[in-house]
């Protein structure tokens, strides 16, 4: 984000790579998220922490696109050099949330380092069960990240709107929280449910 801060319109020319820096960073960052999570928790307070994160989760989630959209709109007539600054308002806020939430980190109680390595992961060799899960675990991470970029291009290219797009996403994702909750009161009467995932 803060490189999309410091390039601006010229991000464009480097999209490849700035893709490449987010995937390989956000894995990164989703793994030492989750294995904190099972560090920082024990048997006894594991369902409630997950139970209170993923709400926590869901509203950001919600809320975020609405204030994102929200934050371009105000800030488009703002310009610099002829470039509007929403979008740049929006990315610096984004980096600093991100810088401090880093900072805050460092207030975790200490815990030993994992055994890690890039290289044990590249030469590792998996039973032929983990090669599925792991290649069924990429084809629905791709799928999830594709569909959610495609359907955020399309809803812009029809509404032209930032916060209109915003406003669609909160919506998105109020709907997909409710139908969480629905499938949750589903699967309690009856395993015979499990097919509402797909």
């Amino acid at each position: 984000y803060f490189l999309l801060f410091i390039l601006k319109e010229k991000a464009v020319s480097f999209i490849v790579p700035l893709a490449m820096l987010e995937g390989f960073s956000g894995g990164n960052w989703w793994s030492g998220y989750n294995l904190n999570q099972y560090i920082f928790t024990n048997k006894l307070s594991r369902v409630k922490y997950f139970g209170s994160a993923s709400s926590v989760i869901s509203i950001l989630q919600a809320t975020a696109p609405l204030i994102g959209g929200a934050i371009i709109s105000i800030f488009r007539s703002f310009a610099v050099n002829g470039v509007e600054t929403g979008y740049t308002v929006l990315f610096f806020i984004v980096f600093l949330i991100l810088a401090l939430t880093s900072l805050l980190m460092g207030k975790f109680p200490s815990h030993a380092a994992p055994n890690f390595s890039y290289r044990q992961i590249l030469e590792h060799k998996r039973s032929r069960e983990w090669k599925f899960i792991l290649s069924q675990q990429a084809i629905q991470g791709f799928f999830d990240v594709s569909l959610g970029v495609v359907t955020g291009i399309l809803i812009y290219i029809i509404v032209n709107d930032e916060f209109i797009l915003g406003s669609t996403r909160t919506v998105g994702f109020l709907l997909g929280a409710a139908g969480g909750v629905v499938s949750i009161k589903m699967l309690r009467k009856s395993n015979n449910y499990h097919w509402i995932g797909g």
